[in-house]
This record gives C-alpha cells, sequence and structure tokens, in this order.
C-alpha cells in the first residue's frame, strides 16, 4: 500500500516523497483521491492558521490557499488545460493537435483558459470561505483526483506508448478498487457535508467529466496527461460552482 501511495504523491504532486515507488502505475490510482485529500488537508490548515492569527479577509484567504495548491502540484493540471484549450482551440486535425499539447508555449486560448480557470476558483473560494462552507473546496479537490482515476481506467489512449496509454490495460480487480476507493472517500465526505450534496457534486463533476472524456474521444481518439489535467480542474469548477450557486 505505502509504494503505490508514493506513486500517487509524486504524481499529482511536487513534494519529494521519500521511499520506493510502485512498479505498475496503474496501483496508484486508488490513492488519487487520498492525493486530494491531503491537497484539502492543506487548505483546512491554511483557513486554521488565519483564524488563528486573526485575518478575517476572505478573499486573502483564499488566494493564499488557491496559491498554496497550485504550488504543490506544480500547476500541472493548470499547465494541461491551457495546452488542451490550445490545441482543441486551434480547429487542427489530430496530429497538429497533438503537436500543440507537446508546445510548451501558451497562446491565447491557453492564456484565457488559465485566466478564467483561476479567477473561477478565486471567487468561489472566497464565497466558500466566507460563508463557512470550505468543506466543499476539499471536497472537490477529492472528487476531482477521483475523475482522474476513474475516467483513466476507460478512456483510451490518443498516443501509443505513453504514460496514459499504461493505464489502458488495468485488471478488472484493480478498475473496481478505484471504484470502491472513490466511493469509501465521498461516503467520507458525505458523512460531514451532508450525503445528497456529495452525491450532487459528484454527479455534476461527473457528467462535465464525461463529456469532455467524449470530446476527447472524438477529437484526438482518446486522452494525453494534458487531458487529464484539463479534466482535473474542470471537474474542480464543476463541484466549487454548484455549492457555491445551490
Amino acid at each position: 500500500m505505502i509504494k503505490p501511495l508514493i506513486t500517487a504523491l509524486r504524481t499529482l504532486t511536487i513534494l519529494p516523497i521519500p521511499g520506493k515507488e510502485t512498479k505498475n502505475i496503474s496501483h496508484s490510482l486508488p490513492f488519487f483521491p487520498l492525493v486530494g485529500l491531503f491537497l484539502g488537508a492543506v487548505v483546512y490548515a491554511l483557513i486554521k492558521l488565519a483564524v488563528f492569527a486573526g485575518i478575517g479577509q476572505s478573499s486573502i484567504i483564499a488566494l493564499v490557499s488557491l496559491i498554496a495548491v497550485t504550488v504543490v502540484t506544480g500547476a500541472l493540471h493548470i499547465d494541461g488545460l491551457g495546452d488542451v484549450a490550445d490545441g482543441f482551440g486551434s480547429r487542427k486535425n489530430k496530429a497538429e493537435i497533438l503537436a500543440i499539447f507537446k508546445d510548451s508555449r501558451l497562446g491565447t486560448f491557453g492564456v484565457c483558459a488559465v485566466v478564467f480557470d483561476l479567477l473561477l476558483k478565486l471567487v468561489c473560494w472566497n464565497e466558500l470561505i466566507q460563508t463557512n462552507r470550505f468543506l466543499i473546496i476539499i471536497i472537490s479537490l477529492i472528487i476531482s483526483r477521483s475523475m482522474q482515476s476513474i475516467f483513466l481506467c476507460f478512456v483510451p489512449s490518443a498516443r501509443e506508448n505513453s504514460l496514459v496509454s499504461s493505464f489502458n490495460k488495468i485488471p478488472i480487480a484493480i478498475k473496481i478498487i478505484i471504484l470502491l476507493s472513490s466511493i469509501l472517500h465521498i461516503t467520507l465526505g458525505g458523512y460531514f457535508a451532508g450525503y445528497f450534496a456529495v452525491a450532487l457534486y459528484f454527479f455534476v463533476a461527473f457528467i462535465v467529466s464525461l463529456f469532455f472524456a467524449l470530446y476527447c474521444i472524438k477529437k484526438i481518439g482518446g486522452f494525453t496527461g494534458d487531458c487529464v489535467g484539463a479534466l482535473n480542474e474542470l471537474s474542480e469548477i464543476a463541484v466549487v460552482l454548484c455549492g457555491t450557486i445551490f
């Protein structure tokens, strides 16, 4: 259990976790939601520290928390969202889109996507912290990582011999464990935030992720690492938007 967890933490964060990784990266997928829980713990600790320090501006707390999560994750998923926006926004064929994904430079679509992503999060996080509903932020970090693990099981890779393609041969037993892991974390979230609310957040994130996955399959035949990052951002935003509005 330790090796897959180490792999999950090293894959989704930039933290220098000591220890050996699992030889089969797919074994780390059930631990993706746990990494989301860890990121949520970082947000929770910062909010409580701000309260202890007498900082009452929710906007400042939201900004610092967002910066912290972005730094810990190495802006991995945000970068993926920018690349995907550039690629799909170009309206080119599959080969050209995949080439744009590999380009480290951001274009207009990518910059807009990143800016809107961060602004939406900041506005929602500020509202949720201000109204003492910051638990929804933690739930969004867990659910988004659950979406990654679930859809990596079933969506084909757009490239041969890529990291994503290594997830396409996951045994049925691992897929079942991944689903059980997601259910466990959602149940845990429901215990604290209400089962109906968390079920709603999960459903909304799943629908958004499903439509995005189908679009990726239509345009390029499946997922790349950038697509997985974009899926994470879209499902995160879906949850915090739903929580903010309803």
